[in-house]
């Protein structure tokens, strides 16, 4: 989970290198955005610039593209937009916390009815492995935490170059 969240701090960095204008002096130290769970509310003491609203508009706009492509408003995509998953932070982040939770040896109870797991069929139990299995997610942990890593350090490099040669 901290993963995911300095992935999506590198996304907020890279934003407020790209919109914000330093020059003009209009995102000061009284302004601060605070980002929790996918909401932007800004607390200022001062005036709200254009650059701010900018800010804010990009960075809700990459979030719902995030929770968008992660699966979290439509669980089946098409099959031309199936790969955009893979750019969604938030799916890596989920199916890591998904393997950590499900692939211990605990057995889980089938519904009495109409039960989505094939061991319901010939059973009363199954365990995590098929749960994983049903939602699609590999069991490679390794791979989506170096996917996270490689973001992070991505996306701060990104940042940081911006800041280096932008012309003030």
């Amino acid at each position: 989970m901290l993963l995911s969240t300095w992935c999506l701090q590198s996304v907020a960095l890279v934003i407020g290198t790209l919109v914000l204008d330093f020059q003009e002096g209009t995102f000061d130290a009284q302004s601060i955005v605070t980002e929790t769970n996918a909401e932007l509310t800004l607390f200022t003491r001062s005036h709200n610039s254009a650059c701010d609203v900018a800010a804010i508009t990009t960075g809700s706009t990459v979030m719902l593209i995030t929770m968008l492509l992660g699966g979290f408003y439509v669980r089946v995509m098409p099959v031309w937009l199936d790969w955009s998953r893979y750019l969604s932070i938030i799916n890596y982040s989920y199916s890591v916390l998904m393997n950590i939770e499900f692939t211990s040896s605990t057995i889980f109870t089938c519904a009495p009815e109409n039960s989505a797991y094939p061991s319901c069929a010939t059973g009363s139990t199954f365990d995590g492995t098929e749960v994983i299995a049903a939602q699609g997610i590999n069991t490679r942990v390794g791979l989506y935490v170096g996917v996270l890593l490689i973001v992070i350090v991505g996306l701060r490099l990104v940042a940081y170059l911006v800041l280096r040669f932008r012309k003030m």
